[in-house]
């Protein structure tokens, strides 16, 4: 079967969560066995594009290999509203050139983000699934600036998955903003994250009485992210009785901001190879992710792989990932809220927190990257099943 997978961007070219869900969904749809067509756009112009070679030896060391690969730098001009469309459609107008150009046939189109613009906008005849991971545009702002920058989106997004054939979520709160746009519910393929089996530990590394409760956020300094609010909620944990310690991952984090200096902190900055990262996260017990507005995290699937509990807002798909037995859900992304979500880790026994873990490690064998292909693949060839 014949897929192209048209992607704004995959890692290790372009980081962030849905560059690197990009990557392991081209790697995985090749190692299932369909013959696959890579088209990716890379934003660093000083970066070579690479080659189908170059990327054959990434993803599969030449065991395996894409049927094509196409890589392209994303449209560039200067800042003004709504720039970023405006590349978008630039960038999805190469795609279509060179699929019409060429008169490549397939059987299956998965698009990410707005990708597949001019293919829906030309009526092509191909089958066109489309992928928004967080729908952000129509989740909470954190502020007024992201309130109404949400608004150039909404008409576009609305329109792109009206005319596609079919709409990815991920589940959960994902679903819900999708059929509230979309009235053919038949459309809507609920596909979760996923996660690679190397991730994940064979046993939880568990603690005791006298062990500090180590709390682990990554990410940036973005309001959208909740770190603001999060380093809030920290400043307020009271003096006495407190047993936690923070760990910092993700850029610039300790640039700019006031924290309670009687607390142990830890800033790692950012780290983009996974041996390291596992390492920063095996030293931790709970992850919090505190977003006013997420897809499926990443983190939170590497977290639970290895063997962390969870605070996490309710928002997208992080219910699929995060209940209570495995962590603690947050209604509303308020410093208050974090706060009471900190002081209840802190006051929990200690045998409590090894079963949150433990819950973490088993909840997690739902979400390997074979198993999510293997229902994409099904969802494919059987869509009304």
């Amino acid at each position: 079967m014949k897929i192209a997978l048209l992607t704004d961007g995959i890692t290790p070219y372009v980081t962030g969560g849905m560059e690197k869900h990009s990557h392991f969904l081209a790697k995985y749809l090749v190692l299932q066995g369909f013959e696959v067509d890579l088209y990716h756009c890379i934003y660093d112009r000083t970066i070579n594009l690479p080659s189908k070679k170059d990327l054959d030896f990434l993803f599969f060391e030449n065991k395996y290999s894409f049927n094509r690969v196409f890589s392209f730098y994303f449209p560039k001009t200067s800042y003004f509203p709504g720039h970023y469309l405006y590349n978008s459609f630039f960038y999805s107008k190469l795609l279509y050139k060179t699929i019409l150009e060429n008169n490549f046939s397939y059987d299956f189109i998965y698009s990410k983000g707005f990708t597949s613009w001019n293919l829906l906008r030309k009526k092509s005849n191909f089958k066109i699934a489309t992928n928004f991971h967080g729908y952000e545009m129509y989740q909470t702002s954190p502020n007024s600036k992201y309130f109404f920058k949400k608004y150039l989106f909404r008409y576009l997004v609305k329109w792109i998955i009206k005319n596609s054939d079919f709409i990815i979520s991920y589940g959960g709160k994902i679903t819900e903003i999708i059929n509230s746009l979309n009235s053919n519910y038949e459309k809507v393929i609920e596909i979760p994250a996923a996660i690679e089996k190397s991730w994940v530990l064979k046993k939880i590394n568990f603690v005791d009485d006298s062990s500090k409760r180590k709390i682990l956020f990554v990410g940036r300094n973005e309001d959208r992210k909740g770190f603001k609010e999060l380093i809030s909620a920290i400043n307020n944990l009271p003096k006495k009785n407190n047993n936690l310690e923070f760990h910092f991952l993700g850029p610039n984090l300790n640039s700019n901001i006031e924290i309670n200096t009687e607390l142990a902190l830890n800033f790692y900055g950012l780290i983009k190879e996974d041996a390291l990262k596992k390492e920063i996260f095996d030293q931790c017990d709970v992850l919090i992710c505190p977003s006013y507005s997420e897809g499926m995290p990443n983190v939170i699937l590497e977290a639970m792989s290895r063997g962390l509990a969870v605070i996490a807002s309710d928002v997208g798909a992080s219910s699929l990932l995060v209940d209570n037995e495995n962590g603690i859900l947050l209604d509303h992304v308020t410093p208050s809220e974090i706060l009471n979500s900190l002081l209840k880790i802190n006051s929990i026994s200690h045998m409590e927190l090894n079963s949150k873990k433990l819950s973490s490690l088993k909840k997690i064998k739902a979400f390997y990257w074979e198993k999510v292909i293997e229902k994409l693949k099904s969802q494919i060839l059987n869509p009304n099943n």
